[in-house]
Parts: C-alpha cells; sequence; structure tokens
C-alpha cells in the first residue's frame, strides 16, 4: 500500500547500462572520472544519490504508485568523457537524448505525462548546462545539484529545484569524535587553494575574490593577542595560513582541523565543496560568494547556515580579516560547537540519514526561504551591510 511508505516515494528507473552509464565503480581501469577519484570526487553525488535511494525507505519500485521519478543517467561522467574530443559536446548531448527517448518509450508514458515529477542530478556547478539541448527536453524536471546561483538561467532553488551538499567522504567516526568544540586551535584562517584559473571560459575566475583575498592576506598582519592565544595552542607553521601550494588532501584535512576559520570563496561557480570539508573538520566556514544558493536553507530547516557560518560581501576582503580578528576563543568555541553537531546532516553517510535524509525533509514539506534572511551575515547571523565603493566597509548590524 502506498500510504506504508513515507512521501515522496520514489522510483529508480532501471534503465539499460548502455542508456545509464551505471558503472560498477570497482571495474578495474575506468577512468578517474567514470569512477569519480582524485578531482571529480566532489561530483560522486550523480552515482551515490540513486543508490541510496534504492536502499532508502522512500523507494517504490511501482511506477504507478510513485510520487516523484528519478533519472538514474551519470551525464557529468559522460561530459567529461567527451569534453577534450572532437564535438564532444554533441556527442554528450546525443547519449543525453537517448537516455530522454527511453524514459519517453516507457509502459505507463510517465515522463511524457509527468515531467514535472522527474528529477534528474547534475553534480557540478555545469549542472544540466552540459546539455545544450536540455530546454528542450527536461526544462519543466527537478534538478539535485549543488549549485544554486539563479544567474545561470537554468536553476531554479526554492521553486522547483533542490540544492544538495556537494559529496565529500564521511570522516572515520573517531576522527569525528576527536572534534573537541572548546580546545583552542593553532590556525586562526586558513585557505590553500588556487587564485586562478587557465581552464577555457574560466577568464573570470573567481570574480576576482581569489586574487583579492591573496593580495589582502600578503600584506595583512594578525595582531599579537591572537598570535600569542595560538602559540599557546601548540607549534604550527603560521597562525594565518593562505597559500595557493597544493599539499596532499589528509594534510589538507589536518590543516583545517587544526583551524578556527575556513576561506570559502566563489570559484568556478557559485557553490564549493570547501564548505562541506570545513564544517567536516569542525572548522566554521567564511563564505565569500555572494550568490551562493545554500543547501536545505529554509523556515524550520536543522540546518542553520545563520548559526553555523559566516557569509561575507565579497569584495570587502580586507574589513572580513579585520571583522574576523574581534572574535574571542569563547565565541569561536560556540560557533564551532554547532558546526560540529550540524555536520552529519551534510554528509552523504547513509540511505535513511545525512544528507539524504535532510534532502527527503526538505521535499515534503512546503519550504520557503528563512524568513527576512539577510544577503550576508557575521556571528549569529547578524546582518552585514556591504561596503559603499571607495567610502566605507561592510558594517556588521548589531
Amino acid at each position: 500500500m502506498k500510504a506504508d511508505k513515507p512521501f515522496p516515494r520514489i522510483h529508480v528507473y532501471d534503465m539499460p547500462q548502455w542508456i545509464s552509464f551505471e558503472l560498477d565503480l570497482q571495474r578495474p581501469r575506468l577512468k578517474a572520472y567514470e569512477s569519480y577519484s582524485g578531482g571529480y570526487r566532489q561530483y560522486y553525488t550523480e552515482a551515490l544519490i540513486p543508490k541510496l535511494v534504492r536502499a532508502s525507505a522512500h523507494y517504490e519500485p511501482d511506477p504507478v504508485q510513485a510520487d516523484l521519478f528519478l533519472v538514474p543517467f551519470r551525464g557529468l561522467a559522460r561530459f567529461y568523457k567527451h569534453r577534450d574530443q572532437p564535438h564532444g559536446l554533441e556527442r554528450a548531448d546525443a547519449e543525453f537524448i537517448t537516455a530522454v527517448q527511453w524514459l519517453e518509450a516507457q509502459p505507463g508514458e510517465f515522463f511524457r505525462n509527468r515531467p514535472r515529477d522527474h528529477m534528474w542530478i547534475f553534480g557540478s556547478g555545469r549542472g544540466v548546462s552540459i546539455f545544450p539541448s536540455w530546454r528542450k527536453y527536461i526544462a519543466e524536471c527537478i534538478f539535485i545539484g549543488p549549485e544554486g546561483d539563479n544567474r545561470t538561467g537554468w536553476v531554479a532553488p526554492h521553486v522547483k529545484d533542490v540544492v544538495v551538499p556537494g559529496f565529500i567522504a564521511p570522516p572515520p567516526a573517531a576522527e569525528r569524535a576527536a572534534l573537541k568544540p572548546q580546545a583552542v586551535r593553532p590556525i586562526f584562517a586558513y585557505f590553500r587553494v588556487s587564485y586562478t584559473s587557465d581552464h577555457l571560459g574560466e577568464e573570470h575566475y573567481s570574480e576576482g575574490v581569489r586574487l583579492a583575498l591573496m593580495r589582502a592576506t600578503t600584506v595583512f598582519r594578525l595582531p599579537r593577542h591572537i598570535k600569542a592565544r595560538k602559540l599557546l595552542a601548540g607549534p604550527t607553521a603560521s597562525q594565518l595560513v593562505m597559500s595557493n601550494e597544493l599539499v596532499d588532501p589528509e594534510v589538507a584535512a589536518r590543516e583545517m582541523q587544526d583551524a578556527d576559520f575556513c576561506l570559502c570563496p566563489i570559484g568556478s561557480s557559485s557553490w564549493t565543496a570547501r564548505v562541506y570539508v570545513a564544517i567536516a573538520s569542525g572548522c566554521i566556514p567564511v563564505l565569500l560568494s555572494d550568490h551562493i544558493s545554500l543547501p536545505f536553507d529554509y523556515s524550520g530547516s536543522p540546518v542553520d547556515w545563520r548559526r553555523i557560518s559566516i557569509k561575507w560581501p565579497q569584495r570587502d576582503i580586507t574589513g572580513l580579516l579585520t571583522y574576523l580578528c574581534s572574535w574571542n576563543e569563547a565565541d569561536i568555541a560556540t560557533m564551532r560547537a554547532r558546526v560540529i553537531d550540524t555536520a552529519p546532516l551534510l554528509l552523504w553517510d547513509g540511505p535513511d540519514s545525512g544528507a539524504l535524509a535532510q534532502m527527503m525533509r526538505y521535499m515534503t514539506r512546503h519550504h520557503t526561504l528563512v524568513d527576512a534572511a539577510p544577503a550576508w551575515w557575521g556571528r549569529d547571523g547578524w546582518p552585514v551591510v556591504p561596503p559603499v565603493d571607495g567610502l566605507l566597509p561592510a558594517l556588521l548590524l548589531q
């Protein structure tokens, strides 16, 4: 009976592998984009979400009984396969169209009759734009992914689409248990990643924010009282780690676990996986992305972004660094405790918990944006007024 299972009941299509490209990730000789390894790991949601839904209480094998339909097409992996080939975009689009035609041919014609109940997963900031013909075939469908910047013209968060966390591997239980809210950490602020990009189409990478961050931190000096209290926490190469030098992911993870604030600026798109790595590390994320749309950000959500993060106007880097120096250890420990408590809700750690459970909760409720939510905020969600160019720094309204 339909009433025996929680809403929404989701049917995951059993597509032929040559159409869905649902490859066994343990299969030998897979490319990195097919196995979601290395730099492609953050896009693993397009393979993982169908797997988790099939194992969850929401899975409905009978399409007649379903409230929603999930298409397990691994489109991003196909995009990366063809990207550097002649006519690669057209080849990826042709595979996408083949998947659509298969859906249209299924008994019951659910896709033809109920396109708004069909969900597609797009695990990167490129979203559905990887398929040039998407508007013709799936414009009414629900898109699931980490990107929610409505300037793109293809995503409508809080209207029909669902913004979810990017994938990071859930830390081991022992590592999570070792995160102590009250412990003084030796690194005050942390940011280690590329400042620029030489990829085609990314000439305006990060909207200049990362370069501005590099310039500001080059001349910025931590106040002596902050250096002194950080030195008491233990030896470290620097209390302010700002670098484009790449290090081993395990080294980076340890550095973030030793940091109070993790700066998360816009990259090739408004979202960044760094937000979720920071939260899993118990590091307070500092969002420098004016148009980011955050997962599960609605009134009544158990994920209260204004109590676990700072969002600062991206054109006021110097003002941000000065503002962070106003935090004392007690304030940092209070917010860190909330970050650590919230982290399990944003990790893809099981079929009936974590991010998938929050995604189902989001789709179950009549959700609205947080009432009167500020565009930028500081400690405990206090609104921040962006700077007036050439006149004033950003102001915290308290």
